[in-house]
């Protein structure tokens, strides 16, 4: 019956009591949620506070703030930093779509997600307590997903607004590759891994035939360590996107940290299910292999713009650039289990 009912297009909601398998083991949330279903739906108008529940349904939203001089973060309900109704001002925030459709310029406008960085960030104040190196970033963090199970995310993400804003601010300004201003835009993150397991970025294309255009890369980083450090390999790069323009994207995954092949181990360890398939700019890629961080550790996803080489080198850093992301989608979607599969939440988490 799960089946037949499942809405593919409906994003994950967790309710109560959110039980995660996290290596083989239960952990259950309910502390972390306040006692409230959270809705993994960002994008377009979905307000930061769930009219049904009345809390966030984002975990924390973070971003430079001018008055004080330093990042700071918002929470959920309860917390004496709450998430504001209407998000960060100037960095976070829902908007009327800015990009106009070339094929339908009249369309009605619709209810963006917005994040950005804005020129100017990051310029420090003595004695604030900010950390010289500290990266330029506004971000909008989820509770954490839920492992051992078959997700996907649905986003559609523009990067700049060809110039066209109320504010002047939004336009991408495509530096040359070799003064290269990377930007994280999505993630997998977990705080014991400096490197998010899954990530994506978005950087000048490096084509000299792509003059003025974007390129998108696909990272894996699970691990095992090399040297004390974890490797990271390309999973997929689109090239020629234009800034200001919506790219649909699609990343389907079974979230598994284990190796694909059993460990010889005592018991032995059950060999992992862990895939991902991305398709975007009319590419694909799928994966086979672990494809979260090794571990007992929680996930989150985190969207936005994190400009992770922009970092302050002296005391009157600031950042060069405006870093505009408008979302019309960013959710994710979790499929049920097979009908077929009887076994009770332990016994899965177990893999046996």
């Amino acid at each position: 019956m799960a089946e037949a009912s499942f809405d593919p297009s409906k994003a994950f909601t967790a309710t109560l009591p959110y039980q995660l398998c996290i290596n083989g083991k239960i952990s259950t949330q309910p502390p972390t949620f306040y006692y409230q279903a959270r809705t993994f739906d960002f994008g377009a108008a979905a307000p930061f506070i769930n009219p049904k529940t009345g809390v966030n349904d984002p975990y924390l939203i973070q971003a430079w703030n001018p008055m004080s001089a330093k990042h700071e973060n918002y929470y959920g309900s309860g917390h004496p930093y709450a998430i504001p109704a209407g998000g960060f001002p100037d960095h976070i925030e829902k908007r009327l779509d800015p990009i106009i459709d070339p094929a339908n310029p009249n369309a009605p406008k619709e209810t963006v997600l917005m994040i950005r960085t804005v020129k100017g960030d990051g310029v420090p104040k003595p004695g604030n307590g900010v950390t010289v190196g500290d990266p330029v970033r506004s971000q909008l963090v989820s509770y954490p997903i839920p492992p051992r199970t078959h997700a996907r995310w649905d986003l559609n993400v523009a990067f700049g607004d060809g110039g066209k804003s109320e504010d002047s601010k939004n336009a991408w300004i495509v530096t040359q590759y070799s003064d290269t201003h990377p930007l994280l835009f999505w993630q997998l993150k977990t705080a014991a891994q400096g490197s998010p397991p899954l990530s994506a970025i978005v950087d000048t294309d490096p084509d000299p035939q792509n003059p003025g255009k974007l390129a998108l890369t696909f990272w894996r980083t699970t691990g095992p360590k090399i040297d004390n450090k974890v490797p990271s390999e390309k999973l997929l790069v689109v090239k020629n996107i234009s800034p200001g323009t919506y790219i649909p994207i699609t990343i389907e995954a079974f979230l598994d940290e284990r190796d694909t092949t059993p460990a010889a181990t005592v018991p032995p360890t059950p060999a992992g299910k862990g895939r991902i398939r991305i398709a975007a700019g009319g590419q694909t890629v799928d994966f086979i292999g672990p494809t979260l961080a090794r571990g007992d550790l929680e996930h989150s996803m985190d969207i936005g713009a994190y400009a992770y080489f922009d970092k302050s080198a002296a005391a009157d850093y600031k950042s060069e650039y405006t870093r505009a992301t408008f979302w019309k989608a960013a959710r994710m979607v979790v499929y049920p289990k097979p009908s077929s599969d009887t076994r009770s939440f332990a016994a899965a988490c177990a893999g046996q």
